[in-house]
């Protein structure tokens, strides 16, 4: 089974032995029997696959998993488990990223030959000591750019001195560890932020030790995740007090045992670092809101997911004026009372707006304020808008910069996608996201045809079959549609 991570990619192909299945979180289409030369020569067609994965497969022999290098000029990342060894071997020169995660059966001593062509290294499993050592000591030179440790990774001192030297030596950019990072490796962590020549901090001593401290010769990491480490307050309070001196640019920290005051902290020493892109999943207090708002117009952030309250949206939305914000996503439910404190969205830099699962029914004041705002890229997803929200949102597209709108699970019926299809002429919209609606062949049906005649590229939604000539038509638009369907039965 696929890594959650891998899955969370939108579009790719999925190669598990006979089988290509395109998969968007649900199986679609099928394409059974096909052999690499007669995907590939599929693909000639439709060349818009991101993404393609390799699984391991008993019943494949090499000659045959050799053919799939074949495919490395459709696609620009290819997803391979570090058992395929001939696979990474064959698809390196012509494959521009290789992203590789271990399973069960990895062989540690045979990865370390061919982990330094990757660029991606997830470790799903617990490394021995003597694993993690075998991938640092590799006198080579490394394309590896992202390292992610996952589950019960457990960092003893060895373990420590290992994947130092592995991030050390090859320059990772981007570091994730999520379960599992002890207080010592903690501080390794925080020592390999600083760029400064001398560490404060306690774990000091526990480096010296190890002979870490290799001159001033530092990884210049700038995204780095520590989701669900345990991490509290004080971890917090140390990290932000380095992150002014790192070169980290995107930071997650979710699902850790903060206190939703702790975040004050960070908040204030935003404006002297280089963070461009912050990730926080948990709840925060007023305080934190206030922090977060007063530090904003005076730092680098440009993508923020917070939970902030009803009532500081229109001060967040004031103080974005000032700032370089661009994407805000809202975890928490503002409610159609949140929705009537976005009337200065219009003054902002805001392109994107996520309000998903928000408990919002009242669409024709939020598109009120979308109009004459520079949003192009909106998300309602889990907000029951039914039949009356989507008609207000679809007769006042043409007044807003929307390119982009996801809708799913809204409660939206045939009636709702033929308003909106009727609607697409005067707006700007090329990308729909349907999933999880109540919608038939028969609105399938109009949407898509109305999506043809005005350009829409997009589509992803959920169908219900009718057993009627509607079933037969959605499949031949879908098929001669000059941009990209994915349909998902129920």
């Amino acid at each position: 089974m696929l890594p959650y991570d891998i899955l969370e990619s939108q579009i790719f192909y999925y190669l598990d032995g006979n089988d290509i299945r395109n998969l968007s979180r649900i199986n679609t289409e099928y394409y059974t029997r096909l052999n690499a030369v007669q995907i590939l020569n599929k693909l000639k067609i439709k060349s818009i696959w991101p993404e393609l994965v390799i699984l391991q497969d008993d019943t494949v022999n090499q000659q045959e998993y050799r053919k799939l290098s074949q495919l490395t000029w459709v696609f620009p990342k290819i997803v391979v488990p570090s058992d395929l060894y001939c696979v990474i071997h064959d698809c390196i020169p012509a494959c521009k990223d290789l992203k590789i995660f271990t399973t069960a059966n990895t062989n540690y001593t045979q990865l370390a030959d061919v982990v330094y062509k990757s660029t991606e290294l997830y470790c799903y499993r617990d490394m021995t000591n003597l694993q993690l050592l075998s991938l640092a000591r590799q006198d080579k030179q490394w394309n590896l750019k992202s390292l992610h440790f996952s589950s019960s990774l457990l960092f003893s001192h060895s373990k420590i001195y290992a994947m130092f030297k592995l991030i050390l030596y090859e320059s990772i950019t981007k570091l994730e560890i999520s379960g599992g990072l002890s207080f010592e490796g903690f501080g390794l962590i925080l020592d390999l932020l600083d760029r400064r020549p001398v560490l404060d901090y306690n774990a000091q001593s526990v480096l010296n030790s190890e002979n870490l401290l290799i001159g001033d010769i530092k990884p210049k990491i700038e995204s780095l995740v520590l989701s669900r480490n345990n991490l509290e307050g004080e971890h917090l309070n140390a990290l932000s007090t380095v992150l002014p001196f790192s070169t980290v640019k995107e930071l997650q920290i979710s699902f850790n045992d903060f206190s939703p005051s702790d975040l004050c902290i960070l908040f204030d020493h935003l404006p002297n670092t280089e963070i461009e892109i912050f990730h926080y999943y948990n709840k925060v207090d007023i305080a934190s809101n206030l922090h977060f708002i007063a530090a904003l117009p005076k730092s680098k952030l440009k993508s923020v997911t917070l939970q902030l309250a009803p009532e500081f949206i229109d001060d967040f939305l004031k103080s974005c004026i000032h700032s370089k914000l661009n994407e805000f996503q809202f975890i928490n439910p503002i409610g159609n009372y949140g929705v009537n404190e976005l009337q200065s969205l219009k003054y902002t830099k805001l392109t994107k707006l996520c309000l998903n699962n928000s408990g919002i029914s009242d669409t024709e004041t939020l598109m009120t304020c979308l109009i004459g705002s520079r949003v192009q890229v909106l998300e309602l997803n889990d907000n029951m808008i039914g039949l009356k929200g989507i008609t207000n949102i679809a007769t006042k597209l043409h007044g807003t910069c929307l390119k982009s709108i996801a809708l799913e699970n809204c409660g939206i019926p045939d009636k709702g996608a033929l308003i909106l299809g009727s609607n697409l002429k005067r707006s700007k919209i090329v990308k729909l996201y349907l999933k999880h609606n109540i919608l038939t062949s028969y609105g399938i049906m109009n949407l898509l045809s109305q999506m043809k005649k005005h350009h829409v590229l997009f589509l992803e939604a959920t169908w219900v079959k009718t057993r009627s000539r509607n079933d037969e038509t959605v499949l031949k638009l879908k098929a001669t549609y000059p941009g990209h369907i994915i349909l998902h039965e129920m």
